[in-house]
């Protein structure tokens, strides 16, 4: 779910896109825009005036998907409709994508080089839905160890500032120019040897980039640092309490919550490997403790947790999942 940035709202539902006004009604018809794959992810363009949604289309019982773009005007009208990319496994390559001013969109996703040895591909769309490099533009030349979603960050008209990394371990950035080309010397490696449990862009403009994470260990709270257009991280900022945290993550325990953003309700879904005790917290992005809960499953399997939060402002939310004594927190964001 996004803001349709007119008080309304835009919900993507399996292969169906719909939206609302600001008193609920729908702007388009009941059965809404339908998308013959299932939705991945919803963007709206620099002006504000179109939709981008990515899909993807599973290739038989195999773990590959083909990759589409369609773009459709707030009118609900569809304006094109391209396949990106052939046969991707999305739990290794991630596919994201970011919309320039000239509406140009720009994609990003791993790629496996060797067993362990990944690389970030580009590759730009144009406002008509025409590949315009011919090959995608590997930005990432050397090999790098397993990373998580390649994150872009629109710094000016002419860069894009790219983050990627592993949690637990390390997180790097890199200014690139619209062809891909590194406007840097080598990559920044934000914070080395620290623990984080995940990094988010927060403020982003012609001058750089503000970065908020949660670290465990060591300092234990929550943190910002500014990353300017030169490539220099300026100082460490504490903007939170702190957690009391376990040092490792949880290996085998998945969890999302749907949606994501979300206007007043999601649910946060998790995979027990077995049954126990489980606890999830919410916190603003000060700190403060929101709502907690405990629980107990007798059985592993998948769970879920709904959170209310018609009482709450828009914005930046954590929730933390404490299960065998080890404890992990995600990001989600409440837009009204």
């Amino acid at each position: 779910m996004i803001s349709d940035q007119q008080s309304g709202v835009i919900i993507a539902a399996a292969n169906r896109i719909f939206r609302y006004d600001s008193n609920g009604s729908k702007k388009w018809s009941d059965s809404g825009i339908y998308i013959p794959r299932y939705i991945y992810s919803l963007n709206l363009s620099y002006d504000m005036q179109d939709l981008i949604c990515s899909s993807i289309e599973y290739i038989g019982m195999t773990m590959f998907s083909n990759y589409y773009l369609t773009s459709l005007h707030l009118s609900g009208d569809v304006k094109w409709e391209r396949k990106i990319l052939d046969s991707i496994n999305l739990d290794i390559e991630k596919p994201k994508f970011i919309i320039g001013e000239l509406e140009d969109i720009n994609l990003f996703w791993n790629e496996q080089v060797s067993d362990t040895n990944y690389c970030i591909n580009y590759l730009k769309v144009d406002n008509l839905g025409n590949i315009t490099f011919s090959v995608p533009q590997k930005i990432i030349r050397k090999n790098i160890t397993i990373i998580g979603d390649p994150e872009p960050i629109l710094s000016d008209s002419h860069s894009i500032i790219l983050i990627w990394g592993q949690p637990d371990i390390y997180y790097y950035a890199l200014r690139i120019d619209s062809n891909g080309n590194s406007l840097w010397n080598e990559p920044l490696l934000i914070n080395a040897n620290k623990t984080f449990d995940f990094i988010h862009t927060v403020a982003q403009g012609t001058e750089g980039i503000i970065l908020i994470w949660y670290e465990v260990a060591v300092r234990s709270g929550i943190y910002a640092q500014n990353v300017n257009k030169e490539g220099i991280l300026g100082p460490l900022t504490s903007i939170g309490k702190k957690f009391q945290s376990q040092n490792s993550p949880m290996d085998s325990l998945f969890v999302r919550n749907y949606p994501n953003p979300f206007n007043s309700n999601t649910q946060i879904v998790f995979n027990l490997p077995r049954g126990g005790d489980i606890e999830i917290s919410v916190y603003d992005i000060l700190g403060r403790e929101i709502s907690h809960r405990k629980n107990y499953f007798t059985h592993g399997g998948v769970y879920s947790s709904n959170f209310n939060a018609e009482r709450l402002n828009s914005g930046v939310y954590l929730y933390s999942i404490m299960y065998e004594g080890k404890l992990r927190v995600y990001k989600m964001q409440l837009l009204k």
